[in-house]
């Protein structure tokens, strides 16, 4: 399976594409080298288990850096987890489905939960 926004993503479509595109010329000089130069050749398509070991690979060796700036070059930026917290709370306080009053919760006000003896 090809991941749906590398369709949309040259950053990481290229080094993506190269990678594959070793993987399969490493596999035809495999064939090429194991050739009698007496027999008939003739290439054989590799199976899915080689072609999607080599999607898995080639993705892996992406970068964190690469991936991410083909999400932002795709979808725009990604957002982090503070971000993203106060968007929410901004949403929650203009609807009205926030109590303004409570203020900060603070770490040491966690309840804390005993575990239960199984027996």
């Amino acid at each position: 399976m090809v991941y749906p926004f590398l369709q949309k993503c040259w950053r990481c479509n290229f080094p993506f594409k190269a990678r594959l595109r070793a993987f399969w010329v490493g596999y035809l000089r495999e064939q090429l080298r194991a050739h009698n130069s007496g027999n008939k050749f003739a290439l054989t398509a590799p199976d899915r288990v080689k072609v999607s070991k080599w999607v898995s690979m080639a993705w892996d060796e992406l970068s964190n850096t690469t991936i991410a700036n083909g999400y932002n070059k795709a979808f725009g930026p990604l957002l982090d987890d503070a971000d993203i917290a106060v968007d929410l709370i901004e949403n929650l306080s203009r609807h009205c489905s926030i109590d303004a009053d409570i203020g900060e919760v603070d770490s040491d006000d966690d309840i804390e939960v005993n575990e239960v003896d199984e027996e």
